[in-house]
């Protein structure tokens, strides 16, 4: 059986048995755990057909077991159930919650109560737009949720979760706050990709310098080794005007090419 009973009222849980001989009846909580009695101390244990529990708190919910036993086995059993009622007690799960514009937030409190309270959300500034109430039930505890989609400035708010049942009202508070962090976070991202392309253009600029010195003291080196085989030759030399520095890297000729280059040129 069920019995429900508020909080800081006293219960007395009766169990008839009868049987011949006349049956001796016990109580246990379930699980052993201790009884609170009326003018009496904690006990795990109770003889007697009333079972006297003193002002209850919301501790003492639970299952209480009934055993009649006249040493003609088995032993009859009866279980009984008891709810403490309460008024709800509510707690916000963060009391503020930052989310960027166009985004989704999600506002959640935490509920108890008995009987199950019903739960609302208002927002301080006006109606709710763009919200979702979620509710779920996890160990006991009622868990509520706002789901926020597509913030805007104005749903930038206060907003309150309610809790009713018919001993009472209880509310907490969560604050709905803009965040930056995606515009910061951008800006970084931008700041860092300036810095590495100016560092890539950097190294670019000095690799094309030391191509175009590389190509330079190349073609210097391919002149004057064409002197020496001109001179051995005795065919007049044409002569190659040397790069400038910074202008377009010139492509290394071998000596043997420029050999063939001027004297094609003699011959015609």
């Amino acid at each position: 059986s069920v019995n429900d009973v508020t909080v800081g009222n006293p219960i007395f849980l009766k169990c008839k048995a009868e049987g011949v001989p006349r049956p001796t009846v016990f109580w246990k909580r379930e699980g052993d755990r201790n009884m609170s009695l009326v003018e009496r101390r904690p006990v795990t244990k109770w003889k007697g057909v009333v079972l006297p529990l003193a002002p209850v708190s919301r501790r003492d919910s639970g299952k209480y077991i009934c055993i009649a036993d006249n040493g003609n086995p088995p032993p009859i059993m009866n279980t009984f159930r008891l709810r403490v009622m309460f008024k709800p007690e509510v707690r916000a799960v963060q009391s503020s919650v930052k989310a960027v514009k166009r985004g989704t937030a999600a506002l959640i409190c935490r509920v108890e109560g008995h009987p199950t309270p019903n739960i609302t959300w208002t927002r301080r500034g006006g109606e709710l737009v763009g919200a979702r109430q979620l509710e779920y039930l996890r160990n006991g505890v009622l868990e509520a949720r706002l789901k926020v989609k597509l913030i805007s400035q104005f749903l930038y708010d206060t907003y309150e979760c309610s809790a009713t049942n018919k001993l009472g009202t209880a509310s907490a508070f969560v604050r709905l706050e803009e965040s930056f962090e995606l515009i910061k976070f951008a800006e970084e991202v931008y700041t860092e990709i300036s810095i590495s392309t100016l560092q890539v253009d950097e190294r670019e600029m000095i690799s094309n310098n030391r191509e175009r010195l590389s190509g330079g003291f190349q073609m210097k080196e391919a002149e004057e080794k064409h002197h020496r085989q001109i001179q051995r030759s005795q065919v007049p030399l044409l002569t190659l005007p040397p790069p400038l520095l910074g202008c377009a890297p010139v492509p290394t000729i071998s000596a043997a090419v420029l050999l063939q280059l001027n004297l094609f040129y003699i011959a015609h």
